[in-house]
């Protein structure tokens, strides 16, 4: 049996900049509520869920995120552009995968990876 990530709960300081920051990276959010605050999610392509709240009294708790993009340099150009990195945060190559280790707008680690056909 596979074990399948089904949802990543973000608890940001900014939503609107950590909301702006995984745009970038092609993903499409809506305001949700179901129970509780208000949120921000996205539904991926593997019917994973990832979901961003305000941060509030709940500590940050680190995280790690792997995504693949269609175009490696255009993601980068566009992520630096947006300011949300800068030129010399392209040069870091991932240790473990082939791909470039970006901080989102909370501190945590998103590798980028490119789509191989």
């Amino acid at each position: 049996m596979t074990t399948i990530v089904v949802k990543f709960i973000f608890r940001s300081e900014s939503t609107v900049k950590t909301v702006g920051f995984y745009q970038a990276l092609g993903l499409q959010f809506q305001a949700s509520q179901h129970g509780g605050p208000v949120h921000f999610e996205t539904v991926l392509q593997d019917k994973s869920i990832l979901e961003i709240y305000t941060r509030q009294t709940v500590p940050l708790l680190d995280c790690s995120l792997i995504v693949t993009v269609p175009s490696l340099t255009e993601t980068l150009a566009l992520l630096e552009m947006k300011g949300y990195i800068t030129h010399a945060d392209t040069q870091k190559r991932s240790s473990f995968v082939d791909g470039v280790s970006v901080v989102d707008p909370d501190g945590r680690v998103v590798i980028i990876t490119e789509q191989h056909e």
